[in-house]
């Protein structure tokens, strides 16, 4: 990683609501290599002097568009930093709206302090100088847990009662506001589906299977993983699925996606990042990819029907609150749901992920800063697999098996 300054050139323009004059700017880098892979991530620190000679630090983050060695680096990031604007703008006041309306938790969403596409006000698609300004929940003591360790139970569980309300929002919205549930759903329509990169006869799903038929402790499940790695076709595309079950799901939620804040003798608290690719399809989506790539191995193992229960328990709690007849659900279709987006793509989507997951904290080429080409980065993580994530596959592998997944 190359040791360089950072600047973003009118930032102070970005900020909104400092109530006072912006006396100094500290912008640094705030994530590592390894920790993000569509955005550059900022920490910028405002000095605001205010009345009676006083001052303030306003903390933020900033998410810019990282330079990339290929076009289809700059179009993924590019189209992830414009849907992630537009998510804070257009449809978080809709989500707190509904959420009031019907006693919804949402209080996880970062606040949202500015953005912008470009330099130029005119301009309708983000370039170099596209920014997002959010508020730095660091400094309000939350964190992201170590994701070679992952989840624990507890906070397994608070994210899982986070998400059923983040769910329960649109499913909400379709029958007791359909105005605003209109507007969710033509925003969802309005995103693109990200076109698959040019990466040729490398295929990191097959990739990643291929070196699983080699693994002892995948050798029980060798056939059902030969079959899964035939449909291994890339990124997962999101489509609208069994209604009334559809809402806005986020589609890549995992350990560096979720912000967590221990209290002593209480539930956690959790914050939700990176609305960069949200889909409108199953809850389900969102339950399987998380409890496979991002609780830890031991809580996987003693306690994952727990985990499926308690999202099943927190979103039906809510719904039935809620007195909708259409959104009556059982265990048992709830159970059906969940293995139906295992089997169609969750599976292979969280076993590909664990390269993520696992992949070198801070070290070597940083693709973010152009330093090597993004996908061939993935190439060579993918061959360098670690025990970790070998030790990790074993286990997922089984769980997704015994439970008929695969």
């Amino acid at each position: 990683m190359v040791n360089q300054e950072f600047t973003i050139k009118d930032i102070q323009k970005v900020l909104k609501c400092t109530n006072g004059k912006i006396t100094n700017i500290n912008i640094s880098r705030l994530t590592a290599p390894g920790e993000n892979y569509l955005s550059l991530v900022f920490k910028v620190d405002f000095e605001v002097s205010i009345d009676n000679g006083l001052s303030k630090t306003i903390s933020t983050v900033a998410k810019r568009i990282p330079k990339q060695a290929n076009q289809d680096g700059l179009r993924i990031t590019s189209l992830a930093m414009k849907n992630e604007i537009r998510w804070y703008l257009e449809m978080v006041p809709s989500f707190k709206q509904i959420a009031n309306e019907c006693g919804i938790l949402c209080d996880y969403f970062p606040f949202c302090l500015g953005s912008r596409f470009s330099l130029d006000p005119l301009k309708i698609c983000p370039d170099e100088e596209a920014v997002l300004l959010l508020e730095n929940l660091i400094v309000k003591g939350f964190k992201n847990e170590d994701r070679y360790v992952g989840f624990d139970l507890t906070s397994s569980k608070a994210f899982l009662k986070t998400i059923a309300s983040f769910h329960a929002i649109t499913l909400a919205a379709k029958f007791k506001n359909p105005k605003i549930f209109r507007k969710i759903k033509q925003f969802m329509d309005s995103l693109p589906n990200p076109e698959p990169p040019a990466l040729g006869c490398f295929n990191p799903e097959r990739l990643v299977m291929d070196l699983m038929l080699q693994m002892p402790a995948c050798q029980p499940y060798r056939a059902k993983i030969e079959a899964l790695r035939e449909t291994a076709l890339g990124p997962p595309v999101y489509k609208e699925e069994k209604e009334p079950w559809n809402t806005v799901i986020h589609g890549d939620f995992w350990l560096n996606n979720v912000m967590v804040k221990q209290r002593d003798q209480k539930e956690p608290l959790t914050k939700l990042l990176d609305f960069q690719f949200l889909g409108y399809s199953s809850y389900a989506i969102d339950v399987v990819f998380f409890l496979l790539t991002s609780v830890k191995s031991e809580v996987q193992i003693n306690h994952f029907d727990e985990l499926l229960r308690y999202y099943y328990d927190q979103l039906t709690s809510i719904l039935s609150k809620l007195n909708i007849p259409e959104l009556r659900l059982t265990y048992q279709e709830y159970l059906d749901e969940v293995k139906r987006m295992a089997m169609k793509s969750e599976c292979r989507h969280a076993f590909f992920f664990t390269t993520v997951v696992y992949g070198p904290k801070g070290t070597g080429p940083d693709p973010l800063l152009g330093e090597v080409d993004m996908f061939e980065n993935l190439k060579n993580m993918i061959n360098n697999m670690g025990e970790l994530q070998r030790e990790k596959l074993g286990i997922i592998v089984q769980l997704a098996a015994t439970r008929g997944w695969i």
